[in-house]
């Protein structure tokens, strides 16, 4: 009796856009067999607080990646809108000082898209150096000093706030994941974006507005990054120039992590902020271990390397049938 094994089955599965559900669901019953206070309800409720700025900038650097390129520049973008709000909240107030921060997440990500689309500079060249501006900006502006606003005590509505014992972070963040689910699977500018990532060349030819497609995805990019530094300020109260040094990493971890093609033209939005949820279990489980901030980087590095390595082997093989007798 003949016996087949689908393989390439197998290989679709690991390699599918909804296997990051089930690495995070084994990552979190790992962790609850052996830090079973990661169950609680205020642990859990800690994780998805915690995931939330990440899961938003991740979901801002999944239209980045979709068009084949990535935004180093948000870090920098996060750091400076805080130090924005930070600095201007005691003179113009909280709802101003937000709205200006978000104007100047717009201008950042409007100048990202016009050195892209109009200098023809490859956009880790020029999200790169845009970081190094803004960080010099953001240095000039705060005189290299800590900026904070612990004496108003309203800015923490967006970190501790909730709604119907939801708490406002992820509130928040689950308003933006439908949102941009909406302009990436719904509009044309969601098809437009993939048809750019995945064939440049093809698109123009298809009459596809790429330049007009790029420069709205670093906006998107640039103003969720000012999100997420306003639920930064928010939890904390103080801020520097250097708050978000390692953010781009994270957001783009996120956003490999959960399934976007680095090369672009497919993207998965669900998945970006289902990783970031797993990474911060990862974090918060090896903190109750008691492990140190470096174990925990390079656990999460290592899971990176495994994702990229498992999706650049068994991608081919979910590409053909391989039938074992």
């Amino acid at each position: 009796m003949k016996q087949r094994i689908n393989a390439r089955s197998v290989s679709r599965f690991i390699t599918g856009k909804y296997f990051i559900f089930v690495l995070c669901a084994v990552v979190f019953a790992l962790f609850a067999a052996l830090a079973p206070t990661i169950c609680s309800s205020q642990s859990i409720r800690n994780i998805l607080v915690s995931a939330s700025l990440t899961a938003i900038s991740g979901c801002g650097m999944t239209f980045a990646i979709t068009l084949g390129g990535f935004d180093l520049s948000v870090g920098a973008m996060m750091a400076l809108s805080t130090c924005v709000m930070a600095k201007l909240i005691p003179s113009v107030g909280i709802p101003l000082a937000i709205l200006i921060a978000f104007g100047v997440a717009v201008v950042v990500g409007l100048l990202n898209g016009l050195i892209i689309t109009k200098l023809k500079i490859q956009t880790f060249v020029a999200t790169l150096a845009m970081q190094i501006i803004i960080e010099g900006v953001a240095l000039i502006y705060t005189g290299g000093l800590s900026a904070s606003v612990f004496q108003y005590r309203d800015m923490q509505v967006f970190a501790t706030g909730s709604l119907l014992g939801i708490p406002l972070p992820v509130i928040i963040t689950a308003v933006v994941f439908l949102i941009c689910q909406f302009l990436y699977s719904r509009c044309k500018f969601g098809i437009y974006l993939r048809a750019a990532g995945s064939n440049e060349k093809a698109a123009r030819l298809s009459a596809v507005p790429v330049e007009k497609i790029t420069i709205a995805a670093f906006i998107i990019t640039a103003v969720t990054a000012c999100l997420s530094g306003l639920l930064t300020l928010s939890q904390v109260l103080t801020t520097s120039a250097s708050i978000g040094s390692s953010f781009s990493l994270n957001a783009i971890t996120v956003v490999v992590l959960g399934g976007t093609s680095l090369s672009g033209g497919s993207g998965f939005l669900g998945g970006s902020v289902v990783a970031a949820i797993m990474i911060c279990i990862i974090e918060n489980g090896l903190t109750i271990l008691g492990y140190s901030d470096d174990i925990q980087r390079l656990v999460i590095g290592l899971i990176l390397i495994a994702s990229l390595t498992a999706k650049t082997f068994l991608t081919p093989l979910a590409k053909k049938e391989v039938v074992t007798k």
